[in-house]
């Protein structure tokens, strides 16, 4: 074969080679930026979908609590909590995490075991301070999962010249300040 030929033939081969690899690359870059922005999509219609559909629950969820804290705690009131929640977890549960859905299974498992008794075992209840405290307690755990699926969080940082620089040093601040 000719020299010439030769060389043409090569630098024709290289050039494909190259012309391949970068249209490649970009096709995987462009698919990488479809499947962010689909994603992202998808987590903005949730989140949507969240924050309409958990505005209900979580009105419920407050009556229940301040009615417990403010004493004006009824077994009627409590039966109402039970099926409004019940009611809302068959209507819009899919929307809710697997760790959330966890903990509002557990909270109307209590809850339907506290609203299953007498009037006046559920007004006993209420009058402990151990268990009123604990009812609490366990809606709150219910109210921040919810808030989190949300994206919500909070931290109060009461030194203002405090610097924190990883999730971990904050944990070793805060579990300091409990001791």
């Amino acid at each position: 074969m000719d020299e010439k030929v030769i060389v043409v033939l090569i630098s024709t081969i290289v050039s494909g080679a190259i012309a391949w690899v970068i249209s490649w690359s970009k096709v995987k870059s462009e698919i990488k930026k479809l499947r962010y922005d689909m994603n992202a999509r998808t987590a903005q219609t949730i989140i949507g979908e969240r924050l309409q559909a958990y505005a209900d629950v979580y009105a419920v969820l407050q009556t229940y609590i301040k009615s417990i804290q403010r004493r004006g705690f009824e077994p009627a009131m409590a039966r109402d909590s039970f099926s409004s929640i019940d009611e809302w977890q068959t209507k819009f549960g899919f929307l809710l995490s697997s760790e959330t859905n966890t903990i509002f299974y557990t909270f109307l498992r209590k809850l339907k075991r506290i609203t299953g008794a007498s009037d006046q075992a559920i007004m006993d209840r209420v009058q402990d301070n151990d268990k009123r405290t604990e009812m609490v307690r366990e809606a709150f755990a219910l109210e921040l999962a919810l808030k989190n699926d949300l994206g919500i969080f909070s931290a109060e940082y009461f030194d203002p010249n405090l610097k924190i620089r990883s999730y971990q040093e904050l944990g070793d601040i805060l579990d300091k300040e409990k001791n």
